[in-house]
C-alpha cells in the first residue's frame, strides 16, 4: 500500500490501482467536472482510449497543456501530488 492509500497491482508494479475514496473524490471535483465540459479535452481522453497503444498516446497527449492540467488536478484531488503555492504540482505519493 503506498502512503496516499492506493495500492500497486502485483503483476505490474508500475501501474496502481485507486481506492474507492479515490474514485470519490474525483466524482466530488468540481474543478474537473468543469474541465471535462471542454470538448478538446474530451476529444483527447477519447482518442487515448481509442488507441491501440495506450501509452503511447496518453505520453504524447501529455504535452498538451489542457491534459497536462487535467491530470495535475486529478492527481492533486486523489492525494498523490499538492498543488505549490506558485500553481505548479509537485507529486507526493
Amino acid at each position: 500500500m503506498r502512503p496516499d492509500g492506493s495500492i500497486l497491482e502485483a503483476d505490474n508494479p508500475n501501474r496502481i490501482v485507486v481506492t474507492e475514496e479515490q474514485h470519490a473524490a474525483v466524482r466530488r471535483s468540481e474543478a474537473l467536472r468543469k474541465m471535462l465540459t471542454s470538448g478538446r479535452l474530451e476529444r483527447c481522453i477519447r482518442h487515448i482510449d481509442g488507441s491501440t497503444d495506450r501509452a503511447a498516446a496518453l505520453e504524447r497527449a501529455r504535452l498538451n497543456p489542457e491534459f497536462a492540467a487535467f491530470l495535475d488536478q486529478l492527481l492533486v484531488d486523489i492525494g498523490m501530488a499538492r498543488r505549490r503555492p506558485d500553481g505548479g504540482v509537485e507529486f507526493t505519493g
